[in-house]
Formats: structure tokens, sequence, C-alpha cells
């Protein structure tokens, strides 16, 4: 699928749990065909960021 990524030219939003901060050099690479692609790492959480960190996944949007 990354290579289809260069096709989305809307905005892209991407959440993330805050342990991928780890790795964000990685994540940054996956979404590089995708200029418009904002990635941001919740505060808090596992799986689900918007019930484990719903004040902060909230005010993403």
């Amino acid at each position: 699928m990354r290579a289809e990524l260069k096709n989305i030219k809307d905005p892209m939003l991407v959440l993330l749990e805050p342990q991928f901060r780890g790795v964000d050099q990685m994540v940054k690479s996956q979404f590089e065909a995708c200029p418009d692609a904002t990635i941001r790492y919740a505060t808090k959480g596992l799986h689900f960021i918007m019930y484990d960190d719903w004040d902060w996944f909230s005010k993403q949007f």
C-alpha cells in the first residue's frame, strides 16, 4: 500500500499511540510519498487511543 500513498491528494492525519515515538523515523519513511501527511502521537494509551486518551484525541481535528 505504501506505493499507493502518492495517489492520495487530500491531507492525511495519522494518529498513533505514544510507543511509536521510538520508531519515528521508520513511521515517517512509511508516509514519505504523501507530503500532506501529518503524524501525531498520543500522550498515553494503546491501540484504542480514542478511548485511552480521549482528551488528546478529541483535540486533533
